[in-house]
């Protein structure tokens, strides 16, 4: 479950990376404030039918309302 991974990694440990790539996961959209001035760039294919698609569309949602590009 990287994708999942990846946005608790970041949320955690954000001065750890230069960035953030989840594939495929969601992360909890209350971390969003800890990954501001992180580069995301976030993928999820439409036909993925082992994690919802509606988990990336939810962080990235967040992400956009506070004001976070990704």
């Amino acid at each position: 479950m990287g994708g999942y991974g990846s946005w608790a990694l970041a949320a955690h440990r954000p001065d750890l990376f230069a960035g953030v790539v989840p594939i495929c996961g969601g992360g909890d959209p209350g971390t969003v404030e800890s990954l501001r001035g992180l580069p995301i760039w976030v993928f999820h294919g439409t036909d993925d039918d082992v994690v919802p698609e509606s988990d990336s569309v939810e962080m990235v949602s967040a992400l956009r309302s506070a004001g976070i590009p990704v």
